[in-house]
C-alpha cells in the first residue's frame, strides 16, 4: 500500500475522526437513536483509521491522491 494520502488530508481526516466518535461517544443529540450514532461512529473510525495510514481505499481506486509524488533518487 503506497501512502496517497497528503499531510494536510490526513490532518483533516484525523480531527474530523475524532469529532465523529465523540459525536458518537457522548451522545451531543446531533443525530437520534441509535442508528445516528452507529453512523457516526463508523465514519469516525474510517477517517481515523486513513488518515492515521495515510491510506484512502477510495482515492486508490479512482487513481487520485492528495499525497506528494515521491521524489526520484536516481535523477540526481
Amino acid at each position: 500500500m503506497r501512502p496517497n494520502v497528503g499531510s494536510a488530508d490526513r490532518a483533516v481526516r484525523i480531527w474530523g475522526g475524532i469529532a465523529f466518535l465523540s459525536i458518537a461517544i457522548l451522545g451531543l443529540g446531533l443525530f437520534d437513536g441509535m442508528i445516528g450514532g452507529i453512523v457516526c461512529a463508523t465514519v469516525g473510525a474510517i477517517m481515523l483509521i486513513s488518515g492515521a495510514v495515510a491510506y484512502c481505499p477510495g482515492y486508490a481506486i479512482v487513481g487520485m491522491g492528495t499525497c506528494p509524488a515521491p521524489k526520484d533518487k536516481r535523477a540526481q
